[in-house]
């Protein structure tokens, strides 16, 4: 206050803060405290025409709600409402944009581009101890095979025992493995197995997977089959990766 050009008095059992001619805040003595008698009237800055000082707090708020209040009559004191750009906005409201929802087009080629993704642990165990599978898409068929895992780790054996099947039914080579960051594909042992056998691994941004669109969508399509067997069937929750398994043929 006293930075800010004011005057603080106490005297007699009152107490006044001041700007020249202008009594800012006044108060009386009760008990041990001095009082405000009018809050209304308290007014420690010149906050007249500063937006940015009312848009923090008022807690951030938007620049549109403001000049909503100011036109119902809430902030008589703002003779024009400007919050300009707000940098603590910024970092504290940001958010993710919306991917785009235009498909697209399919590869030509078999195998040019497949899709792999690994769903689990799920809690209870399949009745062939299963607690994972795993997903291969051919972005060109969508064609999808599945493979069920007791271990996160065991994708990398699998992925080497498809790829020989598929290679041999097929008669084409897989070019292009896509799928997101997790540790069961991003360790040495497998980007040397891919870089040997000519094979491009694409790997999308950690937390993003909307980016592995097609991989997660058919997991949703697979649990939401095998869900709606299950509830039908009765059947006990370790049969689900029978389940899983129907679902994709």
């Amino acid at each position: 206050m006293d930075d800010e050009g004011h005057y603080t008095t106490f005297g007699d059992g009152v107490w006044k803060v001041t700007k020249g001619n202008l009594v800012v805040a006044r108060g009386k003595k009760r008990g041990s405290l001095y009082m405000i008698v009018d809050e209304d009237m308290v007014v420690v800055t010149e906050a007249a025409n500063n937006s940015s000082l009312w848009h923090q707090r008022l807690g951030h708020i938007s620049e549109k709600g403001m000049k909503l209040m100011a036109a119902k009559g809430k902030l008589s004191i703002l003779k024009h409402v400007d919050v300009g750009v707000c940098e603590h906005c910024m970092f504290g409201k940001q958010k993710k944009v919306s991917f785009s929802r235009v498909g697209k087009t399919p590869k030509v080629e078999k195998l040019e581009l497949v899709h792999i993704d690994v769903w689990g642990p799920t809690p209870v165990k399949s009745v062939g101890n299963s607690c994972y599978y795993v997903t291969f898409i051919d972005d060109s068929t969508r064609k999808v095979w599945v493979y069920f895992l007791n271990n996160k780790s065991d994708v990398f054996s699998v992925f080497k025992r498809w790829k020989t099947e598929v290679e041999n039914q097929i008669g084409l080579k897989v070019k292009s493995l896509k799928s997101d960051n997790g540790r069961e594909y991003d360790n040495q042992e497998f980007k040397d197995f891919c870089s040997k056998h000519g094979i491009k691994m694409i790997m999308t941004i950690p937390g993003t997977p909307e980016q592995n669109g097609v991989a997660e969508r058919m997991n949703k399509t697979l649990n939401e089959r095998a869900r709606c067997m299950h509830i039908q069937s009765g059947l006990p929750k370790a049969f689900w990766a029978d389940a899983i398994n129907i679902s994709h043929q």
